[in-house]
């Protein structure tokens, strides 16, 4: 992996943004792995209440928070797959494509698993990814891009 694609929240959000962001997911008890991406297995948290409304809140953090984030950019979904399949951890998914619906510049793209993205002002165009689905029970924040 080049240097340049090598690059950490962060490099993207600032320290603060995403200082605020990891307490907020540990709050949840969701704990950043060392050097790897962070895996957040839903059915660890199934009973948990309001889980999925903390977790979008959490989000909510690098959306509205961190430095760099085009708010004037305004993207559509383009998400093509099946929902019916995140059925088990509606609420979950729901909330987080609810980021979407309430933020102009966020957006969800995929085809089976799907992200969530932010536009950012050095990536305009392809937005910075804030978590991206792997399959119907797991959510992955990737460490570095």
């Amino acid at each position: 992996v080049s240097a340049t694609r090598d690059r950490s929240l962060d490099q993207f959000f600032g320290e603060e943004s995403v200082a605020a962001f990891w307490e907020a997911l540990l709050d949840l008890g969701i704990q950043a792995q060392s050097g790897t991406d962070t895996a957040i297995n839903l059915e660890n948290f199934e009973h948990k209440p309001d889980f999925a409304d903390k977790l979008a809140l959490s989000f909510q953090i690098l959306i509205t928070d961190g430095d760099g984030v085009s708010r004037g950019t305004s993207r559509l979904n383009d998400f093509s797959g099946d929902l019916s399949q995140y059925s088990k951890h509606r609420r979950v998914h729901e909330a987080l494509f609810a980021l979407a619906d309430r933020h102009s510049h966020v957006w969800v793209q995929g085809k089976d698993n799907y992200g969530v993205r932010v536009a950012h002002n050095k990536h305009r165009s392809s937005g910075v990814s804030l978590v991206t689905s792997d399959g119907p029970e797991r959510l992955k924040i990737r460490k570095h891009r």
